[in-house]
């Protein structure tokens, strides 16, 4: 691997590979490494914080074991929960955060996934966000299907995100209702 051939490929617009992206975690040269990260991030983005607010859409109430995660029912934090959050208020949250410059915008989730039943709520938020706002849209819901997938594109989300909190080796310490393969 070539670290001088990956910088300017990405600067070029390119991308690294997964191997390549797996390679760097053990490159030997930290300080070349942080020294292309920085130049990357001085061309790409310069000095600006480019921050994504987002919003608990649906808090609590989550039937997996996370151990990490207040959000899980075994944990009996005292947090309010609610299936879904009220579409006005996401509406009043992403103009707000408009008005004082964030650029982008997320629902997150609590659980493993949304469903069937749910989903169909959170696509008229995003459309309705998606008209209403010039705010980039991003979606944090769990383990979705493809074709759940295409549909928060359709409704105007850009960038999907789920969390790893660790490596695969050890996830299964900290969740049994789920894998990190599933991520």
């Amino acid at each position: 691997m070539n670290l001088t051939e990956i910088t300017e490929r990405v600067l070029a617009g390119g991308f690294i590979t997964r191997d390549e992206a797996l390679s760097l975690a053990s490159y030997d040269d930290l300080d070349a490494l942080c020294d292309a990260a920085d130049r990357i991030r001085q061309i790409k983005a310069g000095d600006n914080v480019d921050a994504c607010s987002i919003v608990n859409a649906r808090s609590g109430l989550c039937g997996e074991d996370c151990r990490w995660c207040a959000q899980a029912s075994r944990h009996h934090t005292g947090c309010k929960t609610y299936n879904a959050i009220d579409s006005q208020e996401v509406m009043k949250a992403a103009r707000e955060n408009e008005r004082v410059g964030i650029r982008r915008f997320s629902l997150v989730t609590s659980g493993k996934r949304v469903s069937e039943h749910d989903l169909p709520a959170f696509l008229d938020m995003y459309r309705c966000l998606n008209a209403e706002t010039s705010l980039y849209l991003c979606a944090s819901m769990g383990l979705l299907s493809e074709g759940q997938m295409r549909e928060l594109r359709e409704a105007g989300v850009k960038r999907y995100h789920c969390n790893l909190e660790t490596s695969a080796e050890f996830f299964p310490t900290l969740c049994s209702t789920h894998t990190s393969e599933e991520k």
